[in-house]
């Protein structure tokens, strides 16, 4: 018969499979759906690149190959650190399952003369050192999705006389959000440190610095989120100025879904690393643990932060450049007395300077946002002159 204590152990072990397994299906979830969206944007940077079949027989007739080529190694940078991320979240995931079949395979198929408590405790300690890998693999993944993202609101930006000022904030952040995750390096590899629900418990200096990690690149993401807004409202407000109309919208164009879309998904990023600052705190973390439901429903919003963070650049991407969302559009003008299509002319608008652009032949469209500055000529036609009508490609 059981001694009492190895009946306790062995509810201990029920539970922590039970909470691994649950919040590992949902993460499985997760990374489906993770995996069609870099599959989308790898498709979207690749075209914009010139890989892609299509891109790559239209810039057959470009003549500034190195200004072409110079554009292309943008994206193919971004798709980089977007491949990077993903794998990053494939390993976090792959030692998550590690880590279910571990603990079964040590505590109850391993070594069966040995007590269940000693078995069980070298599952612990098995499982602990994986997690502080985890939480370190964790801290880069965060640096690489605020690269991603500010990198949106530079080329948002890139066309401002003051862009370096703007920029220096977010850069400023990334530089932090750097430093800490290379504290964290140190705290993994010199100090050790006791991990409980993904958070160091101690030493005190590393669960601050893990605070700290979660807070920068919430005000991250609350900063860039705001400055591509507020660039995106001015082309808004432009269009509205100018007698701009969209063809094919209605009320509500599909620039605005668009900021709509930012600033929903940027608030909600900046509330996920809020709830973890939040959750790190030592008085938030004794409730939680006070309470087995609450333990367990935050073991699985734990399980998923690394999908979250993968997730919401790629997504940052598809937005702003895939084609059923992306605010690549023509500006044609047409003649105040005609307003059929002979006699239009397409003039692209810059989303990164917002000014119109001569069109040129020689070059397949681009996204708005990496167009170069040219100057504001036309938009302002009076009752008798042009009158810009936009339609979407």
């Amino acid at each position: 018969m059981s001694s009492a204590p190895s009946i306790a152990t062995l509810g201990e072990i029920g539970n922590d499979l039970v909470t691994s397994v649950i919040c590992t299906a949902i993460e499985t979830v997760l990374i489906t759906v993770y995996t069609m969206l870099v599959i989308k944007a790898g498709s979207i940077l690749l075209r914009m690149s010139g890989f892609l079949p299509m891109v790559l027989l239209s810039s057959l007739t470009k003549l500034n190959s190195r200004k072409g080529n110079s554009e292309k190694r943008v994206p193919i940078v971004t798709l980089a650190v977007v491949a990077m991320m993903y794998l990053i979240c494939l390993i976090l995931w792959i030692t998550d399952l590690v880590d279910i079949v571990a603990e079964i395979r040590i505590t109850l198929v391993k070594d069966p003369d040995v007590d269940l408590d000693v078995k069980y405790g070298r599952a612990v300690d098995f499982i602990t050192h994986r997690l502080a890998a985890e939480d370190l693999l964790y801290g880069y993944l965060t640096c690489l999705g605020d690269g991603v993202i500010i990198w949106r609101v530079y080329a948002f930006w890139a066309s401002s006389y003051n862009w370096k000022v703007i920029i220096a904030l977010p850069v400023a952040l990334l530089l932090a959000s750097i430093a800490c995750s290379m504290m964290l390096t140190y705290c993994v590899a010199r100090l050790g440190g006791e991990i409980v629900l993904g958070s160091f418990r101690d030493p005190e200096f590393c669960r601050n610095i893990q605070t700290v990690s979660y807070a920068i690149p919430a005000t991250t993401t609350a900063i860039a989120t705001l400055l591509i807004v507020v660039k995106v409202w001015s082309l808004i407000r432009l269009s509205r100025e100018n007698r701009i109309f969209d063809a094919h919208m209605s009320r509500k164009s599909r620039i605005e879904s668009i900021v709509i879309l930012l600033i929903e998904s940027g608030l909600a990023y900046f509330l996920f690393f809020l709830s973890q600052a939040i959750q790190n705190a030592p008085a938030v973390k004794a409730a939680i643990n006070a309470k087995p439901n609450l333990r367990f429903a935050t073991n699985v919003f734990i399980y998923q932060t690394s999908c979250i963070v993968g997730m919401y650049p790629t997504i940052i991407i598809c937005l702003v450049h895939a084609q059923r969302s992306a605010m690549d559009t023509t500006l044609y003008s047409t003649n105040g007395r005609d307003t059929k299509n002979a006699g239009r002319r397409g003039v692209p608008i810059s989303l990164g300077s917002f000014r119109a652009v001569a069109p040129d032949l020689s070059t397949s469209a681009r996204d708005l946002e990496s167009r170069a500055d040219v100057d504001v000529q036309g938009l302002h036609a009076g009752p008798d002159q042009e009158v810009m009508v936009v339609q979407k490609h």
